[in-house]
C-alpha cells in the first residue's frame, strides 16, 4: 500500500522564501537593473509586504532615474504613491516632473510636499526642498516666476521677494526681455503686499526698508542709463516729415488719444494677454491665437514675444497644411473643458504639451500601467498632429487589457484621421480589419480588406484574407 505523502502548511512559504533570496541574489549581482527591482516589489505585494515593496520600487525608479530612463521613474513613482502617499517620493517626482517640462505637475506635487510638511511643523526641511527648484532647471526663468508665485502664494512672502529682486537684477543685466516689465509689476505688487502686512503688525521699520528698496532698485535705475539720441530722419523720409509738419498740431489730441491704451495695458495685463496667446497657439487655435498676438502688438508695437508668435503660427500653419480661418468654437469649448478639469483636480498634467504626454503614455505602456497611458494618450490626442498616433495606442492598451470592443472604437477614430501617410493609414485600416473579423464582424473586415486591396494589391496578405471572407 502506497504510503500518503504529508501536506505541510510551511512548504509553500519556503517555497516563496527561496525565490525571494535567488531574486535578492540577481539584484545584488546587477543593482543596477530597474527590472528586477520591479519583480522583486511585485512578488512582495503578492505576499502582503507592502513597505518592502515600496522601497523596491522606489529603488526601481531610482535606477530609471539614473539611467536616463525619466519617464518610466516617474511612472514607478506614481504607482508608489498609489500604494501609499510619502513625502519623499513626491520630491523625487516633482523634480522629475520639473526637469522634463511637467511644471504644472510638478507645482501640484510640491503643494503637497509643502501640505504635508507644514503640518509637521517642518518648515526648515520644506524650504530646503523649495530653494531646489530653481537650481535644477537654473536657465529657466519661467520656472522661476513660477517659483516665486509658489512662495508667496503658500506664505512665504519674504522669501519670494529676495528670489524676485535676484531674478529682477539677473534679467535686468541680460539681453533685452519682455520679461522685465513684468517682473516690475510683480516687484510693486509683492511688495506693496509685505509693506502692508509689515505696517498692521507694527513693524514700520521693516516696512520702510521695504520701500527703500524697492525706491532704490524701481525707481532710480533710469538715472544711470544714457539717454539715447533721437532718431534722425533718413533722406527718403524727408520729403514725407516736410509735407506733414503742418499737420502735427491739428492731429495732437487724436495722436495723444491714439497711444492712450498703449499707457494704460500695464505690463501685467499685456503678460495675460501673451499667455491667453500662447495656451490658443499650443492648442492649434491658430486664429484665436493670432487675434490676441496683434492685439498685443496694438499696445505694446515693440513686444518681441507677440511678433515671434505670429512668425510661429505662420510656420505652423504651412507644416500642417491648414488655412487661415480654421479655429473654431467646439475646439476652443474642448480645450476649456480641460482647462477646468485641470483646475478641478480631474486631470494631471499639461495639455500644452501633447508630444510630452504621448512620450509618458508609451513609458505607462511599456511598464504594463495601461490605464495611466491611456489617460496620457487621450490628453496628448487633442493636438492634430499626433491625434492618429495616439488612438493607434488608445487601442492597442486596450486591446491589452481584454476590450477589442473599445479598442475598435479608437481604430475607427484613428482610420478617419485627416493627412495620415499612405503606408501608416494602410497600418491602422489593417489593423482595424483584423480586429473586426476576431470579434466576428466579418461583413464589415471584407469590406475593409477590400478597401486595402484596392489601394495596394501586394500589401502583407490582403489576398489571402479577401479569398478567405469572400469564400464563407
Amino acid at each position: 500500500m502506497e504510503k500518503k505523502k504529508r501536506w505541510l502548511p510551511w512548504s509553500s512559504k519556503k517555497k516563496d522564501d527561496q525565490e525571494l533570496e535567488e531574486l535578492r541574489k540577481r539584484i545584488s549581482e546587477r543593482p543596477e537593473d530597474a527590472r528586477l527591482h520591479q519583480r522583486l516589489a511585485e512578488l512582495l505585494l503578492e505576499r502582503g509586504r507592502k513597505a518592502e515593496a515600496m522601497e523596491a520600487l522606489v529603488k526601481a525608479g531610482e535606477c530609471h532615474a539614473e539611467a536616463g530612463f525619466h519617464l518610466r521613474a516617474i511612472a514607478v513613482y506614481r504607482r508608489v504613491l498609489k500604494l501609499e502617499e510619502s513625502p519623499q517620493v513626491m520630491v523625487k517626482l516633482a523634480e522629475l516632473y520639473l526637469c522634463n517640462g511637467f511644471l504644472g505637475d510638478a507645482l501640484a506635487h510640491y503643494r503637497k510636499v509643502i501640505k504635508h510638511y507644514r503640518s509637521r511643523g517642518k518648515e526648515a526641511e520644506l524650504l530646503a526642498i523649495l530653494r531646489r527648484i530653481p537650481e535644477l532647471v537654473p536657465e529657466d526663468k519661467e520656472v522661476k516666476l513660477k517659483y516665486i508665485e509658489l512662495l508667496s502664494s503658500e506664505g512665504y512672502g519674504e522669501q519670494a521677494l529676495e528670489e524676485l529682486i535676484r531674478l529682477y537684477v539677473e534679467v535686468r543685466e541680460g539681453p533685452e526681455s519682455p520679461l522685465v516689465k513684468t517682473i516690475e509689476q510683480r516687484l510693486r505688487e509683492l511688495g506693496g503686499k509685505l509693506q502692508a502686512e509689515k505696517e498692521e503688525q507694527g513693524k514700520h521699520r521693516e516696512a520702510e526698508s521695504i520701500k527703500e528698496k524697492l525706491h532704490m532698485l524701481l525707481d532710480t535705475q533710469d538715472a544711470w542709463k544714457e539717454p539715447s539720441p533721437p532718431p534722425q530722419p533718413r533722406p527718403e523720409d524727408q520729403r514725407e516729415v516736410l509735407e506733414e509738419e503742418d499737420l502735427i498740431e491739428l492731429e495732437e489730441d487724436s495722436v495723444a488719444e491714439a497711444r492712450e491704451p498703449t499707457r494704460g495695458a500695464s505690463p501685467e495685463e499685456i503678460a495675460e494677454r501673451l499667455e491667453e496667446a500662447r495656451v490658443y497657439e499650443e492648442h492649434g487655435l491658430f486664429e484665436e491665437a493670432e487675434e490676441v498676438y496683434r492685439d498685443v502688438l496694438r499696445l505694446d508695437p515693440q513686444c518681441l514675444e507677440a511678433t515671434q508668435g505670429l512668425e510661429r503660427i505662420k510656420v505652423e500653419r504651412a507644416k500642417l497644411g491648414r488655412p487661415e480661418g480654421s479655429g473654431g468654437v467646439a475646439k476652443l469649448e474642448e480645450v476649456e473643458r480641460t482647462q477646468r478639469a485641470l483646475s478641478e483636480g480631474k486631470v494631471q498634467g499639461e495639455p500644452s504639451d501633447p508630444r510630452s504626454h504621448l512620450d509618458m503614455g508609451i513609458a505607462y505602456r511599456e511598464l504594463g500601467l495601461l490605464d495611466e497611458a491611456i489617460e496620457e494618450f487621450k490628453l496628448a490626442s487633442s493636438h492634430p498632429a499626433v491625434a492618429f498616433t495616439c488612438y493607434r495606442e488608445i487601442a492597442e492598451c486596450f486591446k491589452r487589457k481584454g476590450d477589442p470592443i473599445e479598442a475598435i472604437k479608437w481604430l475607427r477614430k484613428a482610420v478617419s484621421c485627416k493627412g495620415v501617410p499612405r503606408k501608416a493609414m494602410l497600418e491602422a485600416g489593417y489593423d482595424l480589419a483584423q480586429t473586426l473579423e476576431s470579434q466576428g464582424f466579418r461583413k464589415e473586415a471584407l469590406s475593409l480588406y477590400r478597401k486595402i486591396q484596392q489601394i495596394d494589391s501586394g500589401y502583407r496578405d490582403i489576398t489571402e484574407k479577401v479569398r478567405a471572407l469572400a469564400d464563407n
